[in-house]
C-alpha cells in the first residue's frame, strides 16, 4: 500500500515543476551531448538540487518526527525501511541505487514525452511505485528513510549509515541514471538524427 501511495509524491514533484536530484540527469545530459551546455553549469545544477533536495527532506524528516504528527505504526515503517536499506552489503546497495538512478531518469524521459497533464500523472503514480516497492537505493528518498527513522529511533541505524548509504546511492544513481538511460538515449538520438 505504501508503494502505490508513494507516487503521489512523484504527482506533486510533476504537477509542481518542482526536480529530484536524479531527475535532473536526462535533459542536462543531454544539453552537454549535444553541445549545448558544459560539465561544469551541470555539476553545479546536480550539487544545487541535491543540496535543497537534502534539506528539504531533511525539514520534513523532523516536521514528522515530532511528537503526535504521524502514529507509532508510520514511525515503524520509516524504521524497518531504514533498517532495510543501511543493512544491505555494498554490493547489494550500489545495485539497487543503480537501478533506482536508471527508474527514476526513465520517468523524467516518460513525463517529457507524455502529451498530457495526466498521462505525466498516472508515469509518476507507476514509477512512485516501482521505486519503493522492491526498496531501491534512490539518493534522496533512502537519505529521507533513513533519516526519518534515525529520529524517529525507529530503527538501529546511525549517522554513519546514513551517510555512507547516501554516498553509495549518489554513486549508484549517477550510473544508473547518466550511464544506463541518459548516455544511452543521447546515442540513440543522436542516430536518430543521423
Amino acid at each position: 500500500m505504501g508503494s502505490l501511495t508513494f507516487g503521489i509524491g512523484f504527482v506533486f514533484l510533476t504537477v509542481g515543476r518542482s526536480e529530484l536530484f536524479t531527475e535532473n540527469f536526462l535533459i542536462p545530459v543531454a544539453a552537454v551531448f549535444s553541445g549545448h551546455s558544459s560539465r561544469r553549469s551541470v555539476a553545479r545544477l546536480w550539487a544545487i538540487t541535491f543540496a535543497g533536495n537534502l534539506t528539504g527532506i531533511g525539514l520534513f524528516a523532523l516536521i514528522l518526527t515530532a511528537p503526535g504528527v504521524l502514529e507509532g505504526e508510520a514511525l515503524q515503517a520509516a524504521g524497518e525501511l531504514a533498517t532495510t536499506l543501511t543493512e544491505r552489503d555494498l554490493p547489494a546497495a550500489a545495485l539497487s541505487a543503480v537501478l533506482a538512478g536508471a527508474v527514476i531518469t526513465t520517468f523524467t524521459w516518460l513525463a517529457e514525452a507524455s502529451e498530457s497533464d495526466l498521462t505525466r500523472v498516472l508515469i509518476a503514480l507507476l514509477i512512485g511505485f516501482v521505486l519503493l516497492a522492491p526498496s531501491t537505493n534512490h539518493s534522496v528518498v533512502g537519505f529521507g528513510e533513513v533519516l526519518l527513522g534515525i529520529l524517529a529511533g525507529t530503527t538501529g541505524a546511525g549517522w554513519a549509515d546514513l551517510a555512507r548509504n547516501t554516498a553509495i546511492a549518489v554513486a549508484g544513481n549517477v550510473v544508473g541514471g547518466v550511464l544506463l538511460v541518459a548516455f544511452l538515449r543521447g546515442v540513440q538520438a543522436e542516430a536518430e538524427l543521423s
